[in-house]
């Protein structure tokens, strides 16, 4: 197999062009970028990767969690499939499911504060805010920037007292 990819520009060009449609709220447009992909970048692992962030974007459950889910059963580490799926799983009233993602997902995303903060608000839920707090204080003192978003998190209302 060859190192190069006479499709990776344009490849990329739609993909950047498709997170700036999504990042503004023109999921239209978002899709019809995607649309334009070839098929063979379709079946591309950050391609599918993207595709997820489109349906959670839309709140599209129903077609996230199982493009979700077979992302995260896939080869190559994709660690961060599993906090977009976990999420997809914890909206859809499936925490519990989304708890046991979590604690499958790769080593290496226990470095992102994301995963500490996502594990705090299941456990919450969960009914586990003993548990939760030491994650929830993990993810805040690896990105202090959270706690903003953490003190009007309703997942988290039973630990305002850290915050």
């Amino acid at each position: 197999m060859s190192n190069t990819d006479p499709n990776r520009p344009e490849r990329q060009r739609i993909l950047a062009a498709v997170e700036g449609y999504a990042d503004l709220g023109l999921h239209d447009m978002a899709w019809e970028q995607f649309a334009t992909l070839n098929a063979a970048d379709r079946n591309r692992p950050e391609v599918h990767e993207m595709e997820l962030c489109l349906f959670i974007r839309e709140r599209r459950w129903d077609e996230a969690i199982p493009l979700g889910l077979r992302l995260c059963e896939a080869p190559g580490e994709r660690p961060a499939v599993f906090i977009h799926t976990a999420y997809a799983l914890h909206e859809s009233r499936r925490t519990e499911e989304a708890r046991t993602l979590l604690t499958r997902a790769p080593v290496s995303l226990q470095t992102d504060p994301l995963f500490h903060y996502n594990m705090a608000c299941y456990l919450a839920v969960l009914g586990q805010p003993r548990d939760a707090e030491p994650l929830l204080k993990k993810a805040l003192k690896m990105d202090e920037k959270l706690r903003r978003y953490a003190r009007t998190d309703p997942d988290l209302k039973d630990l305002r007292s850290i915050l």
